[in-house]
């Protein structure tokens, strides 16, 4: 079962055990992050909330049409993923933007 399976870190280092699985409904209000356009321009990318290149403009779509769009984690078969948090993220990516 779930509680018997290895985190997929802990697996084997440098392997694909995660790659084998499913994309499975996200429970609603479980979003871990969520982008808005004014982000673009404090980076000083010259993107806007219009932009098809704008990460978020299929949820702001939603939220203006009142249609909310149907999420989608992966589950791995053999193995567990972490959670993402902004703490575990920031630290994989070792300071680099």
């Amino acid at each position: 079962g779930v509680a018997d399976m290895q985190n997929c870190a802990d697996v084997c280092k440098h392997c694909s055990a995660y790659t084998d699985g499913r994309w499975v409904p996200r429970i609603p209000d479980k979003h871990p992050y969520r982008l808005n356009a004014t982000l673009y321009q404090k980076s000083g990318i010259k993107l806007s909330a219009v932009s098809p290149a704008h990460y978020g403009r299929c949820d702001d779509w939603a939220e203006k049409n009142a249609q909310p769009r149907q999420l989608y984690d992966w589950q791995p078969e053999w193995c567990i993923l972490d959670t993402f948090t902004i703490s575990r993220s920031c630290a994989a990516m070792h300071g680099r933007q």
